[in-house]
């Protein structure tokens, strides 16, 4: 039976969903900013008609769903449907549903709904890619003076000593701005979870903790497949393992050649 990581490609341990079929073709093709999605499909002189009216809408609503919910998207869908069925709806219709359960449901985190979600992924032609930049790990220096005399002596230990203050930097170096989610491991083993509205081209992550930052991860579960360089999401301070190493090198390796063969298909 096929499933949500194996519906166009299930054979011994090699495994794609339609998903990563649609985001492979996109990423991998030359044309993929010819034009916006308002183009009808014989505008598109130069190519690039397959990627954008097919592959990039997919992957701009499959972000949609990563911005709002499962929840969110299926509410929108089955709004739609029982609004416009039988019926000739256009995309101004679509972007209404997604503002009205929106303003339904998510007006807290979304109080001017999303016409600017649309106006970047369906009327523009930008990018979007968003990069864990650096990490850095301050520790405290332990309480240090001197002694004028050895009486009344008396050791204190501020609450800073054996803390390390860190700051992760994080870049957006494509046009298009979505909210964005960050998890940061911890050495003690720990991980602590942050929300970035990606926005700004720069933006940096500061926390006092006994333990030190050993990696940082942007959309970790890839809930924007818009992202166009998932490499740069992450940085892991921490060096590998030569197994390890090894091991994304080859991961590496699969998903250039799956590229490849989308290329060659």
């Amino acid at each position: 039976v096929l499933g949500s990581e194996t519906s166009s490609l299930d054979y011994e341990n090699l495994n794609i969903s339609n998903s990563e079929w649609n985001r492979s073709e996109f990423m991998s093709s030359p044309n993929r900013d010819i034009g916006s999605n308002l183009l009808k499909s014989w505008e598109y002189k130069h190519g690039g008609y397959g990627e954008i009216a097919y592959n990039k809408v997919a992957l701009w609503m499959q972000s949609l769903e990563g911005i709002i919910g499962r929840e969110g998207i299926d509410k929108i869908l089955k709004t739609y449907f029982q609004k416009w069925k039988f019926k000739h709806p256009s995309r101004k219709d679509f972007i209404a549903v997604v503002n009205e359960v929106v303003a339904e449901d998510y007006n807290d985190k979304f109080p001017n709904g999303m016409d600017w979600y649309f106006e970047q992924v369906l009327e523009g032609t930008g990018s979007c890619d968003y990069a864990v930049a650096s990490i850095s790990n301050l520790k405290t220096s332990d309480t240090r003076g001197y002694l004028t005399d050895k009486n009344d002596c008396e050791v204190i230990v501020t609450e800073n000593d054996g803390i390390y203050t860190s700051k992760i930097i994080l870049r957006r170096h494509g046009e298009i701005q979505v909210p964005i989610d960050v998890s940061v491991y911890l050495e003690n083993g720990t991980v602590q979870n942050y929300k970035w509205n990606g926005i700004n081209r720069s933006h940096e992550i500061n926390l006092s903790t006994k333990s030190k930052v050993t990696k940082a991860i942007i959309d970790e579960n890839h809930k924007i497949t818009l992202d166009e360089n998932y490499i740069n999401n992450s940085l892991v301070l921490k060096p590998t393992s030569d197994i390890s190493s090894f091991s994304v090198k080859f991961q590496a390796f699969l998903q250039h050649s799956l590229n490849l063969m989308s290329l060659i298909l």
